[in-house]
């Protein structure tokens, strides 16, 4: 599970992994109980997903993480978990990763996958934080 959040006005965002429909039920409800306005928002089957996303569109269904990862090595050749620059060699490619981002979704709804679930993958709701701070902004 990737745990961090984004904390922004007064929203906050729980990114979750995509593993087992359970954890996502158990992180669904905890959103909902909290007193918080937390969004959940899945990636599957990894962070790494997004990244991908920056440099290309893909419907692959990938067997493991480290198949994703794999393939973002084609683009950053020395990618590790630990990169500290990761939102340098992304930021000027944002636009196309939110377009790319929606477009899978697109495709899995259309495949009749359900959202917050193991099968919705590969998929990535992260373009939800952007397009929520766009709204705000305006």
């Amino acid at each position: 599970m990737v745990r961090f959040q984004i904390l922004w006005k007064e929203l906050i965002y729980g990114i979750k992994k995509t593993s087992k429909n359970s954890q996502i039920k158990t992180a669904e409800k905890k959103a909902k109980e909290s007193k918080y306005n937390i969004k959940l928002i899945t990636t599957g089957p990894c962070i790494e997903l997004w990244f991908l996303l920056h440099f290309k569109y893909t419907t692959k269904s990938y067997n493991s993480n480290d198949d994703v990862i794999k393939d973002l090595k084609e683009y950053i050749n020395d990618y590790k978990k630990s990169s500290d620059n990761i939102y340098e060699l992304l930021e000027d490619k944002l636009d196309f990763a939110i377009k790319n981002a929606k477009k899978l979704e697109k495709h899995n709804l259309e495949d009749g996958k359900k959202t917050h679930t193991v099968e919705f993958s590969p998929s990535s709701e992260v373009y939800k934080i952007f397009d929520d701070l766009n709204k705000k902004d305006n």
